[in-house]
């Protein structure tokens, strides 16, 4: 199976401007690794790399990054507006000067291997050559996999007090950063919120709207996509 979320979890670096966590998983048959973050109040990025690849003399090849940002911004009560764009991103200093020191130590050949740029994979290739407004349909297909199971989890957890820990059996470190998530919920984002008819540590987002029983009205692409696209409509 494969996504973006993963099993690491790191506990450092949390405070009111977000926190990062590791996360490490398998997707496509390939093990990627890396740390992601989240910046506070909307926004998780990802940055990682497959697993080390090699040909048949056992040459490294060129390793192939990951890079995703997810930019979640709330439109309404219980909705969402999700920004989502990749592609690899500028190498800072620290990068730069760690990437330096390993080819030092590994060697020419590993230097010349590392300093290639990866060639890119048949899929990716493929999604280039597609129209934006089908590249588009899949993204919303992909997103589906997720939103019922999103949707009907956070009404439970309103129902049960508005502790997710509480409310679920969260015992995997994938599930770590979905607490620290919680946690910096109720720390640093709802604290200066007005009370409302709702209970629990999430009193002040308000209540949610009903639950949406109606997969045609869950999964509503056009009032939520292509009336709002110029390359889809």
């Amino acid at each position: 199976g494969g996504g973006g979320g993963g099993g690491g979890g790191g506990d450092a670096a949390s405070g009111v401007r977000g926190f990062w966590f590791d996360f490490g998983d398998r997707t496509m048959g390939k093990r990627r690794a890396g740390v992601g973050a989240f910046r506070a109040p909307f926004v998780v990025a990802y940055n990682a790399d497959y697993e080390a690849q090699y040909d048949k003399k056992g040459r490294p090849r060129p390793s192939r990054p990951f890079n995703l940002t997810v930019v979640c911004v709330p439109t309404s009560a219980g909705r969402s507006r999700a920004i989502i764009f990749g592609g690899s991103q500028p190498e800072t200093k620290e990068a730069r000067r760690a990437r330096r020191r390993q080819q030092a130590t590994e060697g020419a050949e590993a230097a010349e291997a590392a300093d290639k740029k990866p060639p890119s994979s048949p899929a990716s290739l493929l999604f280039k050559l597609l129209p934006v407004w089908l590249g588009h349909l899949f993204s919303n297909r992909f997103l589906d996999s997720d939103l019922a199971f999103l949707h009907y989890q956070e009404q439970v957890v309103r129902t049960r007090g508005g502790e997710a820990a509480g409310s679920y059996f969260m015992p995997t470190q994938s599930d770590r950063c979905i607490a620290a998530l919680r946690r910096w919920l109720s720390s640093h984002a709802l604290s200066g919120l007005p009370a409302s008819s709702a209970s629990g540590p999430h009193a002040g987002l308000g209540p949610l709207p009903p639950p949406i029983y109606s997969r045609d009205a869950l999964f509503d692409h056009f009032t939520q996509h292509t009336s709002h696209c110029r390359h889809c409509q």
